[in-house]
């Protein structure tokens, strides 16, 4: 099961205008150094940049980490800095909360009103470095490993970040909130489906779980729905 679950069940339909490349600059971008080039939740990261060639001196800097959020849109956490008389610059950033876990992310950073010793005033952009956000690892129990359809499965989680969970069985994912420690519980109905092996498992934006082998018994045969409707999970807490 890939890891964008969540973003696949939440808002699909974002993902055609969200997940785009990191946009374009001028020819005279300056450098940055992004250290580390990626991290977890709430981990912070420290940029360096020269702002060179003309050089912007003791002008504001905005400097950025885009990040990919739950529901599948780009957001940015900025920090505002100033540039010293040669140009250079530093700032520190913290990994958001909500930040979505190998999705699309990237630091940059915006002199929107570049004063040169000698040359024109502009606005300059830097390039943009690729930032990883990695997954947080949870706990993540289930009551039972085998079932028939219509048996109810109870589940508990741990550490989820990013204000979803999703709980999956098979291809079904069905989406709740855990609460404020990011504990989750609930239950979970399961489908009229052909007896065999799914996968059950569940993922927060910035969290990984153990994904379990669960033995569906369903020795009726069942014939294909137009829409299969499995039970919806409950969600307590």
């Amino acid at each position: 099961m890939s890891r964008s679950i969540v973003l696949s069940a939440v808002a699909a339909c974002a993902l055609a205008t969200s997940l785009l490349a990191a946009p374009a600059y001028a020819a005279d971008e300056f450098p940055i150094t992004v250290t580390p080039d990626e991290g977890k939740t709430a981990a912070s990261l420290h940029v360096e940049g020269d702002a060179t060639d003309p050089t912007c001196a003791d002008d504001g800097v905005a400097v950025s980490l885009h990040y990919t959020k739950p529901d599948g849109t780009m957001a940015a956490t900025t920090v505002n800095t100033t540039a010293d008389a040669a140009g250079h610059f530093e700032a520190d950033l913290t990994v958001p909360d909500n930040a979505y876990a190998g999705e699309k992310a990237f630091v940059n950073a915006v002199i929107a009103d570049c004063t040169p010793p000698d040359g024109p005033t502009s606005s300059r952009s830097s390039v943009a470095v690729d930032f990883e956000v990695l997954a947080r690892t949870g706990s993540f129990k289930v009551s039972a490993l085998s079932g028939k359809p219509g048996d109810v499965v109870d589940f508990e989680g741990t550490n989820c970040w990013g204000g979803v969970t999703a709980v999956f069985f098979g291809d079904d994912v069905v989406t709740g909130k855990p609460d404020a420690d990011k504990t989750f519980e609930g239950s979970y109905e399961l489908p009229d489906l052909p007896g065999g092996t799914y996968e059950l498992g569940a993922e927060c934006p910035g969290t990984d779980y153990r994904v379990y082998s669960f033995t569906l018994v369903n020795a009726a045969p069942v014939a294909p729905p137009a829409a299969p409707v499995p039970g919806a999970p409950t969600f307590t807490g």
